[in-house]
């Protein structure tokens, strides 16, 4: 569990699109919280209409996103 690991070794974003109906929103909404208020560097990109698998497959047009912040990160 990710949040057992608060905070990250590292700095973290999730990527998470508000149409997942698998994962609710606000688990990345507390990871985020949780490792911020532990002092970890940790942001939240909220993707509208974008469910659950539309993060994870590189066909999908949010993948554009989820590049952008993976390349950020580097």
């Amino acid at each position: 569990s990710p949040a057992a690991l608060v905070p990250a070794a590292g700095p973290v974003v999730c990527v998470h699109g508000d149409a997942d109906t698998v994962v609710p929103l606000d688990q990345s909404q507390r990871y985020v919280a949780a490792t911020t208020d532990a002092r970890g560097e940790a942001r939240l990109r909220v993707l509208p209409g974008v469910d659950h698998f539309g993060v994870i497959d590189p066909g999908h047009p949010a993948w554009v996103a989820v590049r952008e912040e993976v390349v950020g990160l580097l």
